[in-house]
């Protein structure tokens, strides 16, 4: 994907969705460069879950999403009763032997989420064994400055913090 803009209004009750791709399938490599969200993406029911401003859902192994200098100006919501699961600026979830890299990106996007179960400014949920971020910058006030909202295992939460080094938060 490149030079792709969006200012959809995304209303989902799936399990995978984002403001430009929904799921990036197993075994496949893909990059979104230059692309840009801000529109709005809605979880309108409890099996809602798995948002990201630009990519839902990153899927399994041998799966490799690069983002590059692309923004998330965005919102995510959700009107789940029990709250937003596994939402993030960029990406909701990667999943476990997937890979990731976000480069020369920003985030300056809102949440208006309760109840939260991994969510992130960056990404919602971690269980990937690849995440690499560098140059990227998010709005703190956008979500409590958090970076990844949780990961699935203590390891991959350590190996994907390191790999944080070049996320940046401010406030706003």
């Amino acid at each position: 994907f490149d030079t792709i803009y969006s200012d959809a209004i995304v209303r989902s009750s799936g399990t995978a969705v984002g403001g430009i791709v929904g799921q990036v399938n197993a075994g496949s490599a893909n990059k979104m460069t230059n692309c840009w969200f801000a529109g709005e993406v809605n979880l309108i029911t409890d099996k809602a879950e798995r948002a990201g401003g630009m990519v839902g859902f990153v899927l399994l192994d041998g799966t490799k999403l690069t983002i590059d200098n692309c923004l998330t100006s965005g919102s995510i919501s959700s009107e789940r009763a029990s709250g937003a699961s596994n939402v993030g600026g960029f990406v909701g979830i990667v999943d476990v032997s997937a890979e990731l890299i976000i480069q020369d990106s920003i985030h300056t996007g809102s949440f208006d989420v309760d109840n939260t179960n991994g969510v992130g400014t960056a990404i919602g949920n971690v269980g990937a064994s690849s995440v690499n971020i560098t140059e990227t910058y998010g709005v703190a006030g956008s979500y409590k400055g958090i970076g990844i909202g949780k990961a699935t295992s203590g390891a991959v939460a350590l190996y994907a913090e390191a790999n944080l080094k070049g996320y940046e938060a401010y406030e706003d």
